[in-house]
């Protein structure tokens, strides 16, 4: 490693920045913002300055690729200062090294299709990373895109590499948990958190030093990367107590249908932090008829209510009727998403007068997959819980850039 390149990574990741030449896979995991994707993509655009190579970037969804990787090696680029010795392509995305023509591309394995026809005629592939492995759904997806793509052997002097780099899930049961539990003489394993990172700004630190004040379990997993084990309360912030309803003003509203199920309703309040869960409706059977009348009897017709954009037709019924109502938006892992962020946050306060509510986040466990592991969704009744994640994406977008890495 040159004295530049030890100038401009910390100590700390040395190790992981030469892993590559003595290990066929180089595993880095840790808390957010570590600086384990930086140290992965300075190492990268240094080999391919230096090699007739080919890498490729894999991430689960093609469509996360340019806001996170894609900008990672721009921010790597910027940092060597050999912007210029680049030219850069968004369709398809590209960097191309101009002096060799050697060249990162960038792909989502959620084509399979396009992965298998994928083909570099001038240079090999010699590096493939996988950023955020643990979007990867299991360890036979993963090897077979390795299978997809690793065709022959390289050229004399040059060796193959596969990167790993990720947040480690909650649960050490997680498939990638269990990969990297034990490891053979090929794999290296580096782990890494935001005191490590010598870029983490002021404002990351101290947000994560309130964290572990205030709800420690989740800054040991978010914040340092822990494994936390299994069989834990998925909501260990969950209070019941009383307070006073009307000083609240950060309101929102969520509404789970119930057909077979109790239709869920919830009012929710955000304020430094802690999510206030001020009122419940909560019955099977109830119908859409008696449900807006309870709304107008209640004056919960003031804020807007975010409702299950699986029922289009009852959002439409309910409109009509002059309810205030609009479809929660419910992407791609929503689930986790939302679960995870109210795990964050410093206190959930339930008042005793939500009765279902309360239970519901009381008695939460993880479901458990058909191998027997604990996976991101909850088990048992989470009709007002999911009401309460759709009231709560309101507050999640001003939270979306912390859930990035650096």
């Amino acid at each position: 490693m040159n004295t530049s390149i030890k100038r401009l990574i910390s100590p700390h990741f040395y190790k992981l920045y030469t892993a590559d030449k003595y290990y066929t896979f180089v595993c880095a995991k840790g808390g957010r913002s570590s600086g384990k994707s930086s140290v992965i993509s300075i190492r990268l655009i240094q080999k391919l300055r230096t090699q007739k190579i080919n890498i490729l970037v894999l991430r689960k969804v093609d469509k996360t690729l340019r806001l996170s990787v894609y900008e990672q090696m721009q921010w790597a680029i910027l940092r060597l200062g050999v912007w210029s010795e680049f030219k850069f392509t968004v369709s398809p995305l590209k960097i191309i090294y101009k002096k060799t023509g050697s060249t990162i591309f960038f792909m989502g394995t959620d084509d399979p299709q396009k992965l298998k026809s994928f083909k570099t005629a001038k240079f090999p592939i010699t590096d493939l990373w996988f950023e955020e492995l643990a979007e990867f759904k299991s360890e036979l997806e993963v090897e077979t895109v390795v299978d997809s793509i690793v065709r022959g052997r390289l050229p004399r002097g040059l060796k193959f590499t596969v990167w790993f780099s990720y947040n480690p899930p909650k649960r050490k049961s997680n498939w990638v948990n269990q990969k990297f539990a034990i490891v053979d003489k090929n794999t290296f394993i580096h782990k890494s958190d935001y005191t490590h990172n010598p870029w983490v700004g002021d404002d990351f630190t101290q947000k994560a030093l309130l964290k572990k004040e205030s709800n420690e379990l989740f800054y040991r997993w978010y914040y340092l990367g822990e494994e936390l084990g299994d069989g834990f309360a998925p909501f260990s912030n969950v209070h019941v107590e009383a307070f006073d309803k009307t000083k609240l003003r950060n309101i929102s509203q969520g509404l789970d249908f119930g057909w077979t199920a109790p239709l869920a309703f919830t009012r929710v309040a955000l304020e430094d932090n802690i999510l206030y869960i001020i009122d419940e409706i909560y019955q099977r059977g109830l119908g859409l008829e008696n449900f807006k009348n309870r709304i107008f009897e209640k004056g919960f017709n003031d804020y807007t209510i975010r409702a299950d954009n699986e029922d289009p037709r009852s959002i439409d019924d309910l409109k009509k009727n002059g309810i205030n109502v609009t479809k929660a938006d419910k992407g791609k892992k929503s689930i986790g998403f939302g679960l995870d962020w109210l795990g964050s946050l410093d206190k959930i306060i339930i008042h005793p007068s939500c009765i279902n509510v309360a239970r519901e986040f009381l008695s939460s466990e993880w479901k458990i997959d058909k191998n027997g592991n604990e996976i991101d969704e909850l088990d048992g009744d989470d009709h007002a819980i999911d009401s309460v994640r759709y009231a709560c994406e309101v507050y999640q977008r001003r939270d979306l850039k912390g859930w990035f890495d650096v």
